[in-house]
């Protein structure tokens, strides 16, 4: 096809000439030089020579490399015209990556921002996604879990549902991926980008209303035939990067446990309520007393006069207990089981990649290997991934290029939830289990012992030391330790990506695109929980699997067209077609009583057998297009229109039509600016406006893929087949839509060394899911409807400078922020009022993070805490006793939060380099915002028969006494009616964290000469070095309640280049 066009031209023009690069004047080979608006063209050989022949002078040739600026040049009376190549549009005009393609960051209208490779590779992370917090305006990172192996949540411009997912779209090379992100090494990561705003994000439709995360992976780059070998290694060390709460420690403890018992038993004398307190599982205390007294005394407790008590100073930790059946000796003792748990472990990892551009072909090959110890020895995550992708210009007008990737994983995790009686969650353990009680099971000379099978015997209160138990609100028969030797929480995963495309160009100057991608995941779960301690003793042990199967395909046929008219009007067109389906087949079963404490398969256990299995299935397709226009590279606009299927809703339903529009203006090149040169690098205003959907409105939902039919699921009933109505559809339901304004200005100041942006967002979301309540007579409990609205506002801003730069010294700091504000615009009529869901407060007119709490009112004559209540008689607020009353009363006796979110979210940071030394600092902040410490809230507990033996914070020594009466922390007393959240409870969301700190040092080249190494860097880095909040032992990106936290990484590293 070249070699004809070629020859049509046969009569004109022929040019020769030689492309060169800027930087080192070197050939550039495989240069694709096209005549402009034709298929005329070729390609430079190995000396950079090109010859062309164009129809005439007005003939217009274009040059373009990767990585190098496209140049045009008109032919003229010229019959050699020799061309320099400069470094990409990277560097003078950045070229992002968008929705299907790449623009100009000068051109573009809609909103995105992006994180380079050079700045992940900062980060000590398994997931990119956990990489990008404090990074990004307007987006917020927070770790839902922090253990290895887990990514985090992202949340863009706010939550955007009620119901609904919130999660962004992700896009890995240009395909939706459905995978988990962990599965992506981030060390094959070029760059990540975030689209923001329905002008960059429409064109995904169906799936882009929370934004779209578009990661693409690293190609070769280097030119000439020269492979570039990068070999990057780090090892450390990871530490809980949250400090404590201050608890009470054992003796304070004990001292505050009698207090409340003796507040329950006011005529007792001292002597009885110490014989009481103090005998083994006595339904009086925390269940152990692990103290002794010299020469028989039972004199334990001293009473203060303030109406609180002492443990005698005479008393020592441990007490030597004798089983009076066997008459073996045990030392009880209390162990800090925070320091036993918790203890540093390693983090190590290794890349290895290889790159290159040939003549007419890239290539980029990458492995990698990570382990990840957390800082708890249950916890690890092993991840093993390999890259390779390549590209081949066969004809300067045909191009194609693919992409395969494999990572096997395995994770050993322990349970996310906050249950407290969950023994594979050792953080609850740690943080609410009194301080008084062992780990371990000791003979009567301090020695811990083993069991028959050379098993550690650890404590799990339910008889291990004769005649003692932990109260059933206390843990009662777990232990972290024991959990983490004998049981199992094992996920392994094995991920397949795979990316094709093609590329050719056809007459006129069409370009068609073909690309197709498949991603497979083949992960499987096994808990085990062993057959010799805790809660599945009884039963010989429990082994549970679960498989699941994902399989997802995306095609794409995409045609685009390029042209300029008079060199000022220029035009872009892009058509397309997009088919995609998602699989995921889930096979799970347990059974118990098994054969071998170590068994992982169910065939190793033989009582009750238990099995499910079912399948979901998801397709989408869209058409879709866009068409972009620019006046001499000052003007543009854009439009774009897709019509989606979404196969979650019935067939009369299943199509939606999104659009936007945008445009912006590139102040800074007209002529009035031209005497601003010096100053104006750049100045653009920009706005855009459109319509997306979110067809993902049942996220946790196995079923939810089919809410608009009827749902039953199919039970035994004495041996016959019987079905249960789960779920009533309605065929109504349909998108979630999603209207989005976004208005900016874009700068760029002083030679480049001021940038930023500043950007205002209108987020307008209608049909929103709402769960509904029919009429009793109907016989259905509960439906959803699409009959929600509501409205995010905010504003984004980002700065970038560069104070002070030199030959041998550049200094830069950077700043972002985002600022989000939400309001209810619709409900269902019968909601007219508000309705109330736990403490969160749903009208029309507020905001999504209203809510209504208990009001503390401090503490009556009696030490028992006062909660606020409307009498509606009287028109005024009085007090009660009663928790409860309060609770169901009118909301005029609560306090009502308006808005509990964070009012400013970002992050900050610099960089320094100097004489070979690099330093940067990454910071993040946030301000404003309330939430209940749900930590703390426990650990300010009454003292109540239902929280015997959990633990109390330091501040519990403030509470009320009979001479302590000016505090509102009520009175400990066995006989309370335990404790709840009120607004006493309430805590500022505010922080200050220090995320990442790195110095790095890179070698002269005449140091690594005679290794035959290109470059050679060393550094140190610390991730999650400190955090500043409201309360010690409080982070507010993790919430008050009991999980893994925040994870310090300590590591050093070296980069090879040869």
């Amino acid at each position: 096809m070249l070699a004809c066009a070629v020859s049509a031209f046969g009569q004109g023009q022929t040019v020769t000439g030689v492309v060169t690069s800027a930087e080192d004047h070197t050939p550039i080979i495989q240069a694709v030089v096209m005549e402009r608006g034709t298929m005329n063209g070729t390609v430079t050989d190995a000396d950079g020579h090109y010859t062309i022949t164009v129809a005439g002078p007005q003939s217009i040739l274009v040059f373009t490399f990767t990585g190098m600026e496209t140049q045009e040049v008109v032919v003229g009376a010229h019959t050699e015209i020799p061309i320099e190549m400069r470094p990409g549009l990277e560097e003078i005009d950045q070229v992002m990556v968008v929705a299907f393609g790449k623009a100009k960051k000068s051109a573009f209208t809609g909103s995105a921002t992006s994180v380079s490779s050079k700045e992940l590779e900062r980060k000590q992370v398994s997931s990119v996604v956990n990489a990008l917090q404090g990074k990004l305006p307007g987006v917020v990172v927070f770790a839902e879990a922090n253990q290895p192996g887990k990514t985090s949540t992202m949340r863009i411009r706010g939550t955007g549902s009620f119901s609904a997912s919130s999660k962004p779209l992700y896009v890995v090379d240009g395909v939706p991926y459905d995978g988990d992100i962990s599965a992506i090494n981030p060390q094959d990561v070029e760059t990540t980008t975030v689209l923001k705003d329905a002008a960059s994000a429409s064109l995904y439709g169906a799936r882009g209303a929370n934004g779209v995360v578009l990661i693409t992976t690293k190609s070769g780059q280097t030119r000439n035939d020269v492979m570039n070998i990068n070999l990057s290694a780090k090892y450390g060390y990871n530490f809980r990067g949250v400090r404590d709460y201050d608890r009470l420690g054992p003796r304070e403890y004990i001292a505050k446990a009698f207090e409340a018992y003796a507040n329950s038993e006011p005529t007792k004398s001292l002597a009885d309520l110490t014989s009481e307190f103090v005998k083994p599982s006595s339904e009086f205390s925390p269940g152990y007393f692990p103290f002794s007294l010299p020469n028989g005394r039972t004199d334990y407790f001293i009473d203060n006069g303030d109406g609180t008590y002492s443990l005698n100073p005479l008393a020592t930790n441990g007490r030597k207990i004798t089983d009076p059946i066997t008459g073996q000796e045990y030392w009880l003792q209390p162990d800090n089981w925070t320091k036993e748990v918790i203890r540093p472990d390693s983090r190590q990892e290794y890349s290895l990649s290889l790159s290159g551009h040939g003549a007419s072909s890239s290539y980029f090959f990458s492995g990698g290997y990570l382990r990840d110890k957390g800082y708890i020895s249950s916890t690890n995550f092993e991840r093993y991934s390999s890259r390779l992708k390549g590209d081949y210009q066969a004809k300067s007008w045909f191009h194609i290029g693919a992409n395969a990737a494999y990572t096997y994983s395995v994770a050993n995790e322990v349970a996310d939830s906050d249950d407290p009686r969950n023994p594979q969650n050792p953080f609850a353990y740690l943080e609410r289990l009194g301080s008084v009680y062992p780990l371990y099971v000791r003979d009567g000379s301090g020695r811990i012992l083993k069991d028959r099978f050379g098993f550690t015997r650890y404590d799990f209160g339910s008889g291990q030391y004769p005649g003692f138990n932990r109260p059933g609100s206390a843990f009662y028969g777990g232990n972290p330790l024991a959990a983490a030797q004998l049981d199992l929480n094992q996920r392994r995963v094995h991920a397949i990506s795979l990316r094709e495309y093609v590329d050719f160009i056809i007459p006129y100057g069409f370009k068609v695109t073909l690309s197709m991608g498949h991603d497979f995941e083949n992960g499987d779960r096994v808990i085990r929980k062993n057959a010799l301690y805790g809660s599945s003793a009884p039963y010989g042990g429990e082994i549970s699997q679960t498989s699941a199967r994902k399989m997802s395909y995306n095609l794409q046929q995409l045609l685009t067209w390029e042209h300029s008219y008079a060199d000022v009007h220029n035009v872009d067109v892009l058509l397309g077609h997009e088919f995609y389906s998602w699989r995921n087949a889930i096979l799970a079963g347990s059974r118990r009583n098994m054969y071998s404490l170590w068994n992982r398969e169910l065939n190793g256990a033989i009582g009750q057998p238990d099995a499910s299995s079912y399948t979901l299935n998801y397709r989408t397709e869209g058409y879709l297009g866009r068409a972009q226009y620019n006046y001499d590279e000052r003007y543009f606009i854009s439009a774009s229109y897709r019509r989606d299927a979404s196969s979650r809703f019935a067939k009369q339903h299943r199509w939606g039509n999104f659009w936007s529009v945008g445009a912006s203006w590139l102040i800074s090149s007209e002529r009035f600016m031209q005497s601003a040169k010096s100053v104006v690098d750049m100045l653009k205003l920009k706005a855009s406006y459109g319509v997306q959907g979110n067809d993902n409105i049942w996220p946790n939902d196995p079923v939810g893929n089919f809410y608009y039919q009827d749902i039953y699921q199919l039970r035994n009933l004495y041996d016959k087949y019987a079905l249960f109505l789960k779920h009533v559809g309605r065929k109504t339901l349909t998108w979630e839509t999603s209207r989005n304004l976004n208005t900016g200005v874009e700068f760029e100041l002083l030679g480049r060394r001021l940038t930023g942006q500043v950007e205002f967002f209108a987020r307008t979301v209608t049909d929103m899911l709402i769960r509904r309540t029919p009429m009793p007579s109907s016989g259905i409990t509960e439906f959803y409807d699409n009959v929600g609205a509501m409205r995010n506002l905010g504003i984004d801003f980002e700065l970038r400078g560069v104070p002070y730069q030199s030959e041998r010294l550049t200094w830069s700091l950077w700043l972002n922020g985002s600022h989000v504000r939400s309001k209810i615009l619709k409900l269902p009529p019968e909601f007219a009022d508000g309705y109330m869901e736990g403490t969160v407060f749903r009208k029309v007119g507020e905001t999504f993070y209203a809510s209504y709490y208990v009001r503390q009112m401090g503490v009556d004559e009696n030490g028992q805490e006062l909660y606020g209540l409307w009498d509606a008689q009287k028109g005024e607020l009085t007090t009660t006793t009663n928790y409860y009353e309060a609770y169901a009363g009118d909301r005029r006796g609560k306090r009502y939060i308006r808005d509990a979110s964070p009012k400013l979210t970002g992050g900050f940071g610099t960089e320094l380099e100097a004489y070979g030394f690099d330093f940067s600092a990454q910071f993040g902040y946030q301000l404003g915002g309330v939430t209940i410490d749900e930590t703390y809230t426990s650990l300010m507990h009454d003292g109540s028969s239902l929280s015997r033996g959990y633990a109390w914070h330091k501040d519990i020594l403030k509470s009320w006494t009979p001479q302590r009466r000016d505090t509102k922390i009520p009175r400990v007393n066995l006989l309370n009616a335990g404790r709840n959240e009120t607004d006493q409870d309430l805590i500022s969301q505010a922080y200050l964290s220090v995320d990442n700190l790195t110095l790095g040092y890179t070698l002269p080249k005449s140091a690594i000469d005679w290794l035959h190494v290109a470059s050679a860097r060393v550094y140190v880095v610390c991730d999650n070095v400190w955090i500043f909040s409201a309360r010690k032992g409080f982070d507010p990106r993790f919430g008050g309640t009991g999980g893994y936290k925040a994870m310090r990484t300590l590591s050093g590293g070296v980069n090879l280049t040869f």
